[in-house]
């Protein structure tokens, strides 16, 4: 694919300002009218409640292809809220515009996506001692990395 067609595929347009490229979230009409997504009535109410939401349907190689792609969703005013996938469970769309799901990318997406931004939102523990990285570090050693991902200290000492 030529770097304009692609470019031109981007969901949103891209807008800079001092220091930062920011996104800006196209109307919803695009997004529900795209054979290039569908709407998500079904897993993302469960995180976005009270908005209708979008997937962008990627190509995939195989099956187990779950490549990046988009994840819009809009409240009852029309705002919009950009949750970019870094692994898609879109696999097609529905003739009532709805998506069809890839069984193996909805676990994959709920280990890469789902469970790490649930982690992210829960209260830092008190005890914990925040480091400069945003990792927490535990008096047993134990270290909370941004992310979700958890480092086993050597456990307390006696």
């Amino acid at each position: 694919m030529a770097a304009s067609a692609a470019i031109n595929h981007l969901p949103s347009k891209l807008t800079t300002a001092p220091g930062m490229i920011q996104r800006e979230c196209r109307e919803e009409s695009f997004y529900s009218s795209s054979s290039d997504y569908c709407l998500d009535d079904f897993f993302s109410p469960f995180t976005h409640s009270g908005q209708r939401c979008y997937r962008q349907i990627p190509n995939r190689d195989s099956y187990f292809s779950c490549p990046a792609s988009e994840h819009v969703c809009f409240d009852e005013e029309g705002n919009c809220d950009e949750s970019p996938d870094r692994s898609s469970i879109a696999e097609s769309r529905e003739s009532d515009g709805t998506c069809n799901f890839n069984e193996y990318c909805v676990l994959e997406h709920t280990a890469v996506d789902f469970f790490p931004a649930i982690l992210s939102e829960l209260p830092t523990p008190t005890l914990g001692r925040q480091l400069p990285d945003g990792s927490v570090r535990f008096p047993d050693g134990s270290i909370i990395h941004p992310g979700g991902r958890v480092t086993l200290g050597p456990g307390p000492k006696f």
